[in-house]
C-alpha cells in the first residue's frame, strides 16, 4: 500500500507533469525530427522531442565536471573501465570521451532512447551499450513510465506494466568486467540509490568513484530514508564525497561520517528549496590521493583560485 505522504507526492507530481507536458505533447504531434548536437568533441543524434536537443545549446557546460573526473580517474588507473547508467542517448558519455579514450559501458533502459543511444555510441567509439533496467535484486516489477522515450522515471504500481531488472553486479558479471570498474556514473530519476544497493560486489571488488544524483523529488516517492545511503556506503569503505548544485556548480567537500552536514545538505534539497538536486562524487577510502587532486581540480576550475 502506497503510504499517504508517497500518494500526496504523487499526486502533486502528476499534476505538475500533466500541466508541463500540455505543449510537449501537442508538439509531439508534429513530425519528429532528427538533430545533430555537438557534445564535446563528439556530434550526436538526438530527437527534437528530448529536451537535450537543446539543453546543451543553452547550457553548453553542462556535466563538464564529469570530463574532469574521468580524465582524473583514468590517469590513476588507465586500463579501467568507465559505467554510465541512465546513458539517455549518450550525452554523458560523449563529455567523457572528450577527455578519455577508455573503454565505457552505456546502460539505458528506455527503448527510444537506446536506439539513439546504439547509434550515437558508434560515433563516439569504444563503448557498449546495454539496454536494461537496473536495481537492487533481478526480477519484474510491475511500474508506471513517466517521460517515456526522453527521460524515463519508473514509479512502482500495482496496475502498471511489468519491466524486469537486472542488478549492476549481474550486468558486470556477465560482462566480465565486475572488478575493472573505477567510474561509475549513475543518473536514473530516483533509481540511483537501489541500484547503488545493488552493486555491492562492484563496490566491494572494484572500489570505484561514483557519481549519482540526488533528487528529492524522486527519491521520496521510491526510497523511505535517502540519507541512509551514505552509511550503506561507509560499509564497503567510502568515506569523501564532492556535491555540485543543479547547475553543475561545485559546491562543497566533506566526508561521509559528517551527519549533520548530510542531513544539511538533504534539507536544502528539493523543487522550490535552495538547490533542485545534487551530484554527489564520492571517493573510497583508498583513493584519498584521487580526492584530493580531483578537488584541487574542481576549486580551480569553478572558483579559480589556489586552495
Amino acid at each position: 500500500m502506497i503510504k499517504l505522504r508517497q500518494l500526496a507526492i504523487l499526486t502533486s507530481r502528476y499534476i505538475r507533469e500533466l500541466i508541463a507536458l500540455i505543449i510537449p505533447n501537442r508538439l509531439r504531434k508534429k513530425a519528429e525530427t532528427l538533430l545533430d548536437v555537438t557534445i564535446g568533441v563528439s556530434i550526436l543524434k538526438i530527437p527534437s522531442t528530448n529536451p537535450l536537443s537543446v539543453y546543451y545549446s543553452e547550457h553548453p557546460n553542462h556535466s563538464q565536471f564529469l570530463a574532469r573526473l574521468a580524465a582524473a580517474v583514468i590517469r590513476k588507473y588507465p586500463n579501467s573501465v568507465i559505467v554510465d547508467v541512465g546513458a539517455n542517448v549518450g550525452d554523458t558519455l560523449a563529455i567523457m570521451r572528450s577527455q578519455v579514450s577508455s573503454h565505457m559501458i552505456g546502460v539505458e533502459g528506455d527503448p527510444k532512447c537506446f536506439r539513439f543511444l546504439e547509434f550515437n555510441t558508434k560515433q563516439i567509439g569504444n563503448i557498449t551499450p546495454v539496454n536494461c533496467f537496473l536495481t537492487d535484486q533481478v526480477g519484474t516489477k510491475k511500474v508506471d513510465v513517466e517521460k517515456q522515450g526522453w527521460n524515463s522515471t519508473l514509479i512502482e504500481s500495482p496496475s502498471g506494466n511489468d519491466v524486469h531488472f537486472l542488478t549492476l553486479d549481474t550486468l558486470l558479471n556477465d560482462l566480465g568486467k565486475l572488478e575493472s570498474c573505477k567510474l561509475l556514473k549513475i543518473d536514473t530519476e530516483g533509481y540511483d540509490l537501489k541500484i547503488l544497493r545493488g552493486s555491492q560486489k562492484v563496490l566491494s571488488h572494484g572500489h570505484p568513484i561514483l557519481n549519482f544524483e540526488y533528487n528529492r523529488e524522486n527519491l521520496d516517492i521510491i526510497e523511505n530514508d535517502p540519507l541512509s545511503i551514505f552509511g550503506f556506503l561507509q560499509n564497503f569503505g567510502y568515506k569523501w564525497f564532492l556535491t555540485f548544485d543543479d547547475r553543475c556548480r561545485f559546491m562543497m567537500n566533506g566526508t561521509l561520517y559528517d551527519t549533520e552536514l548530510l542531513a544539511n545538505l538533504h534539507a536544502m534539497n528539493g523543487r522550490g528549496n535552495t538547490v533542485y538536486y545534487y551530484d554527489f562524487v564520492i571517493f573510497h577510502e583508498s583513493d584519498q590521493d584521487l580526492a584530493a587532486s580531483y578537488l584541487k581540480i574542481e576549486r580551480e576550475t569553478q572558483f579559480r583560485i589556489n586552495p
